[in-house]
């Protein structure tokens, strides 16, 4: 595995804006394959107003990809290379690309490492306004050297050209400069120690382009050839410095942590500017500076050796290292007796506690035992508490006893689970440094029922511990022995009646985007299309069981249940699909909506309902709705029989008119999916009846048995030949 550049590293080198600061480092360090969706390297989480890499979608690097109309050719690393062959690869800055972008203003630099490795028309680095391509240096169209091309909006700047041919099989190092201030682009190559840029006036670069007065964004470049190139060590920075060549591969990396009492300082030299594959032949001696190792409060660098520079990786120790933060540099002295002075690498060293493993987070079944655990490296025996999150400062120090166990080991458990267990846990660490140290925060969440209407004892609330409270629309009555088990149900026999939880407490419904169930008894004597039974908006985000509406299968498409869902798939929004059967028929029926989070379905008294069938035989194909994703949460109380709904996302709506009136009886919303059995076994017991959850191939008879009278009516058709043939 290759070392990062970490010469010119860091991540945040200074705070102040004007000073250098990396975008981001590449040295293709993956492996072997296609590069698209690569996101190694150091930094790529540009945030360009602070000049920090806190771009607000992830402060994970941002992968590499290709433009979708120029997707050709090849982007492969290799041996830890990019190599392209009439393709390109692109990196944007930062994943949010309006926050990463170079707006105008400000100077940065692309450095890079090229070989041409056959003849080829065109190859270089690009500069990308989104997708548009606004500059690019390298070997120009038509040209036999290195050289920059602009263009503003399609229009064009006057080229500019270096002097420098492109030999096949030669690396080049090429470092380019866009000048917003200065009004210029500048390539140099093959830049040695005495090059330097003090902007558009002052600067030693091979070709410049001036005139550029480009008002174009700048956020993320591309890496492009017409026939093949090997690239290597990438660098996306803000000064000259950052992208000339210097001793690099520390070890300790930059911004490091070492727990070890001594340490050992390795770094490779400077590399050729002429050769960049090569060290350079110049160097004859690397002068080291550290700080007092020994006091981590001093940050004064000191001369430590001189060491005879041998191109080989150099190294020096072990050195004895206090507690704390300390830096190191490494200088170039070259025969001509100038120095490369080399750029201040960081590390620190602890002997508190490291956290190497931390707590995952847990979605179990309620009652089912929760198990949390960390992994600590520490020289000194370790010291556990464990905590429940409050509120950061009256969090509940954790005993053991009843269910809970392990509160002062690295294993916490909480046996016989319940609602009242949901939340955060983390764990203290200390040792004899006496310097706690608190590990990631882990979620329980626990696979639960969580909100029950039963209608029973004159009630219209849930019976579910914590759910919303439920208000009333219009005059809906709870009727005894409606239901059809001899109880109560909740009879809405007119438009505009309906129950709404709390519009205050819609999010505690939240909890079901990323998998859920929605289960309610009913008797419909409403058959309008898109009328909804359960509802959690659904129309502009959330989802809700309704009938459905389509007719494209017929005129009893609006009689069948539809759960509907709001959320990134489908190559939309919205996904829905009208359940096998019809439910409006005067029964009752027991109507079930799952989602898993990559898969839903919706079972008609017990039974899936979702069936998707082969056209040109009785085959099913699927049992259910391909829906990956989640669930988009809207700010809407849960409607039973009708519903409310986020108009235009930024307002709520009560629809009282697109009610749908019937006799309800034990709705159920659950925190993810149930499967057939459970459903089918509800529907059993509630009903006495045996049910058929899923058809099975070669039942022809639909007893859910595969038996001699499947054989039978097989065996009736044997033979049997109903074609038509031509006439004789």
């Amino acid at each position: 595995m290759k070392k990062a550049l970490f010469g010119l590293l860091a991540i945040a080198f200074l705070c102040a804006a004007a000073e250098a600061v990396v975008v981001g480092i590449d040295k293709f360090d993956y492996s072997d394959g296609q590069i698209d969706n690569a996101n190694g390297g150091t930094g790529w989480a540009w945030h360009y107003a602070t000049q920090t890499q806190t771009n607000s979608l992830g402060m994970a690097p941002w992968g590499w990809s290709y433009f979708g109309n120029i997707n050709s050719g090849t982007r492969d690393v290799s041996s830890q290379a990019l190599y392209t062959t009439n393709g390109r690869a692109m990196r944007a800055y930062g994943k949010e690309e309006w926050e990463a972008s170079f707006t105008g203003a400000g100077l940065f630099y692309y450095s890079v490492d090229v070989t041409a490795l056959d003849t080829q028309d065109e190859f270089g680095i690009r500069g990308y306004n989104f997708v548009w391509e606004r500059v690019f240096f390298g070997k120009v169209s038509g040209q036999a050297y290195f050289g920059i091309t602009a263009n503003h909006d399609g229009n064009p700047y006057t080229p500019a050209y270096t002097s420098i041919s492109v030999v096949e099989d030669q690396a080049y190092h090429l470092v380019c400069a866009v000048d917003y201030n200065g009004d210029q682009l500048r390539l140099w190559v093959n830049p040695d120690n005495n090059d330097y840029d003090n902007g558009a006036g002052d600067n030693t670069a091979d070709a410049i382009l001036t005139g550029y007065d480009s008002g174009n964004w700048n956020s993320g470049l591309g890496l492009s050839s017409t026939g093949s190139c090997k690239w290597d060590n990438l660098i996306v920075a803000t000064t000259f410095e950052q992208v000339q060549y210097k001793a690099e591969n520390p070890d300790p990396a930059d911004d490091d942590i070492i727990v070890t009492s001594d340490v050992t300082l390795s770094w490779d030299p400077a590399r050729d500017p002429s050769d960049p594959e090569s060290p350079n032949p110049s160097v004859t001696t690397h002068k080291l500076y550290t700080t007092d190792f020994s006091d981590p409060t001093d940050p004064n660098l000191y001369w430590v050796v001189d060491i005879a520079n041998t191109g080989s990786r150099a190294e020096h120790g072990p050195i004895s290292v206090a507690d704390g933060e300390h830096s190191w540099r490494v200088d170039e002295v070259l025969s001509d007796m100038s120095v490369i002075t080399g750029l201040v690498w960081t590390f620190e060293k602890l002997s508190i506690p490291v956290i190497t493993d931390q707590p995952d987070d847990l979605f179990i079944y309620e009652g089912a035992t929760a198990i949390f655990s960390i992994t600590v490296e520490s020289a000194t025996p370790p010291i556990y508490q464990w905590y429940k999150y409050v509120d950061g400062v009256n969090d509940t120090e954790l005993e053991d006893g009843g269910d809970i166990s392990g509160t002062d080991t690295d294993t916490l458990s909480i046996a016989n689970t319940e609602a009242a267990d949901e939340g955060e846990y983390y764990c203290v660490v200390n040792n004899a440094s006496a310097t706690p140290v608190s590990s990631d925060m882990a979620t329980l969440l626990l696979k639960r029922r969580i909100a029950y209407w039963d209608f029973e004892d004159s009630s219209y609330q849930s019976k579910a511990a914590g759910s919303p409270t439920t208000n009333i629309y219009g005059t809906p009555q709870i009727t005894a022995g409606a239901s059809f088990n001899g109880s109560a149900a909740m009879v809405f026999d007119a438009v505009g009646q309906m129950l709404l939880t709390d519009p205050n407490d819609t999010a505690y419904f939240d909890i079901c985007n990323s998998g859920m169930t929605v289960a309610v008894w009913i008797k419909l004597t409403n058959q309008d299309a898109w009328r909804p039974y359960v509802s959690h908006d659904g129309e502009w985000g959330g989802w809700q069981l309704r009938n459905c509406g389509f007719d494209a299968q017929g005129e009893d498409e609006h009689e069948r249940p539809c759960f509907t869902t709001w959320g990134p798939w489908d190559g939309g929004k919205i996904s829905q699909h009208p359940a096998n059967r019809p439910v409006y028929d005067g029964q009752w029926h027991y109507i079930v909506g799952t989602f898993d989070g990559s898969f839903k379905k919706v079972y008609i008294d017990g039974a899936v309902a979702s069936l998707t069938y082969r056209e040109d035989r009785p085959e099913i194909l699927s049992d259910g709705y391909e829906t990956v994703g989640t669930i988009d949460a809207v700010p809407v109380p849960v409607g039973i029989a009708g519903r409310a709904i986020w108009e235009d996302y930024d307002h709520l709506v009560v629809q009282t008119g697109e009610t749908c009136t019937g006799i309800y009886d034990d709705v159920e919303i659950y925190n993810y999916a149930l499967d057939a059995a459970t459903i089918a076994q509800t529907y059993a017991d509630a009903t006495g009846t045996g049910v058929c959850p899923t058809p099975q191939a070669y039942d022809f008879d639909g007893d859910c048995i595969v038996n001699l009278n499947d054989f039978a009516l097989f065996a009736s058709k044997w033979l049997e030949d109903t074609s038509v043939q031509p006439t004789p």
